[in-house]
């Protein structure tokens, strides 16, 4: 090893001087976010440069020249502009330039370090709450040059931000433009990026401490977060700071609560109990912190509110009472936030609450009867007749055996009087319903009124005379299955909880021989089911015959929440004959009838 290695190795790791930057470089990119590390810059420099498509007059293509030599010209280009600006710094030592530097680069997901030329220069500012001795902000918003910020330089600013123009699109383009305070590329709209407001925190000619910025704005205390601000944010705190030198009026007209205390107005109508309820508000600002002393005033339609003005409290909230008029179902409040009694409009919002209403959406009635009789040989089942819905016969061919020798033979079944074979058997079945309702013309039901009913017979004859009924070889059966009644009622409630009341009653019947009744209602949450399969224990056993409840008092109240609700409605019916041998007669028949009527809740 040599002399000069071994004075190397001793010294250990190598670390630059304080007057020296060592600098790396970044591919390029439109957003800073996308900046990613130059795939031939060594890693580990002081700070980063973009060193790919650099412009250079006199480049042969607009590609230009790469690599970190042309970002280490745009960090000595940075710290000449710095010492343009500061004697002071220019009169210091190098290293304070290098610490500068250094002390506001940024990073993104990809490299670290990178140069940011806007928040070095802005450091250059005394790092002591503004005034007039902040002299680069002065520069950046006197943009009239003459040398003063004032109600002539918040005209331009206006104008650049269309703050005239409520309707105005937000900029989709950087421009770059003298307006663009927040150093995004875009001249004014909802686009933000970090700015050291007040210095609080920063250092001259170092690191700035990016915080929470309170400025008082038309005797408001605005609270602003400094790494996310937009250009008429920080337009606003400095015109409301010792830097702006004109007109308070003026500024006022151009600027005032409208654009620089970004109001925010949420008004609620709470549920009603009987004719009243709370009427709640919350104001904020734009960054979503409470404004109290915010005036509110209150125009009702509908109803009245008391008391129908104040002021917010600390927590940006105040809270009133809406009451309904005589007679009203629905009230309609305007709610007004102004900066005082007759003042300047902040915002404004109509809140909209219903007593508690019910709407219709949709009614779906079906009515079903299917009947069918069949014979079959033991053990070999064939339908040899089925009708549905019309009632009307089918005539089919005799079913025979073909693996008895005795073949046995069995009449086709028809209906009463509509011309069938034989009159072994029959099914029939009956369903009558309606729904009907009592609305206001608006959409609004009061009440809704039903009834149904449905009849069920399956009847077998003449079975020992024809001898068909024969219990070893054949046996009959005939259906009425299903006759049935299905109403469904859906319905909205809307604004606050509806009382509702229904009264009426339900009875199902059926005899013997294997006959069945079922009935079912249900409404919102609270539901009915009388003598269905599913709660045998309510029905008389279905197999041996009886009676069913004949009539069961379906009386009921309770509250229904706002939302969608379903009233249903099914009766169903189902009858058959199968006793070999022995004529049978089976039936079973079912009715109901109620009234739902809606008020509003207590």
């Amino acid at each position: 090893m040599t002399q000069l290695e071994n004075a190397i190795a001793a010294a250990g790791p190598y670390e630059p001087a304080p007057n020296v930057l060592t600098v790396g470089g970044t591919t390029s990119a439109e957003l800073f976010e996308n900046l990613a590390v130059w795939p031939r810059s060594d890693l580990g420099p002081d700070v980063n440069a973009v060193s790919e498509n650099i412009f250079v007059l006199g480049a042969a293509s607009d590609q230009g020249p790469e690599g970190t030599s042309l970002a280490t010209a745009q960090v000595a280009g940075l710290a000449t502009y710095l010492w343009l600006l500061s004697p002071t710094l220019r009169s210091a030592d190098a290293e304070a330039t290098a610490f500068l530097i250094k002390s506001n680069t940024r990073s993104n997901a990809n490299v670290s370090g990178v140069i940011d030329a806007y928040a070095a220069v802005l450091s250059l500012d005394p790092a002591t709450p503004i005034t007039v001795t902040a002299n680069i902000r002065q520069a950046i918003l006197d943009v009239d040059g003459n040398g003063g910020f004032d109600g002539l330089d918040l005209l331009q600013f206006a104008e650049a931000y269309h703050l005239d123009d409520p309707s105005a699109p937000q900029p989709t383009a950087r421009d770059y433009s003298r307006y663009d305070l927040n150093g995004d590329g875009y001249t004014g709209g909802l686009h933000i990026d970090r700015f050291d407001l007040d210095r609080v925190g920063s250092e001259q000619f170092g690191p700035a401490q990016y915080n929470i910025a309170a400025q008082m704005i038309e005797g408001f205390e605005i609270n602003m977060n400094e790494n996310a601000l937009s250009d008429i944010q920080i337009l606003c705190y400095y015109a409301y700071s010792p830097l702006y030198q004109g007109e308070a009026g003026e500024r006022e007209d151009i600027l005032g609560v409208q654009h620089c205390v970004g109001v925010q107005l949420e008004a609620t109508l709470a549920a009603f109990s009987g004719t009243s309820a709370p009427l709640n508000m919350t104001v904020t600002d734009e960054t979503g912190d409470p404004l109290p002393g915010v005036y509110l005033e209150f125009a009702p339609t509908g109803g009245t509110v008391n008391p129908p003005s104040g002021l917010t409290n600390n927590n940006g909230t105040f809270t009133t009472t809406a009451t309904l008029d005589s007679g009203s179902t629905s009230l309609t409040v305007v709610v007004t936030a102004r900066s005082e009694p007759g003042g300047e409009i902040l915002d404004q919002e109509t809140v909209t609450s219903l007593t508690g209403v019910v709407r219709l959406v949709e009614r779906r009635n079906r009515g079903t009867v299917t009947h069918f009789t069949n014979a079959y040989l033991l053990g070999q089942f064939e339908e040899i007749h089925k009708v549905g819905y019309t009632g009307a016969a089918d005539s089919l061919e005799p079913y025979s055996d073909s693996s008895n020798p005795a073949a046995h033979t069995v009449h086709a079944f028809g209906f009463p009087g509509t011309g069938g074979i034989a009159n072994d058997g029959s099914a029939e079945g009956i369903v009558q319903q309606s729904v009907s309702f009592v609305s206001d013309g608006n959409g609004n039901i009061s009440s809704v009124t039903g009834s149904a009913s449905f009849t069920s017979q399956s009847t077998v004859t003449d079975c020992l005379s024809d001898n068909d009924c024969n219990p070893g070889v054949f046996e009959t059966q005939a259906h009425a299955d299903l006759s049935r009644s299905d109403n469904n009622v859906l319905f909205i409630v809307e604004g606050s909880p509806v009382a509702y009341t229904l009264s009426g009653n339900l009875g199902v019947t059926s005899n013997a021989h294997q006959s069945r009744a079922d009935g079912y209602l249900s409404i919102g949450l609270t539901g009915f089911n009388v003598c269905s399969r599913a709660l045998a224990s309510d029905c008389v056993n279905e197999m041996t015959g009886g009676i069913i409840p004949a009539n069961v008092d379906l009386s009921s109240s309770g509250v229904l929440q706002p939302g969608r609700h379903k009233l249903s409605l099914n009766l169903a019916g189902n009858t058959r004959c199968n006793i070999g041998g022995v004529d049978c007669v089976s039936t079973a028949s079912g009715s109901y009838n109620f009234t739902l009527t809606f008020s509003p809740a207590p």
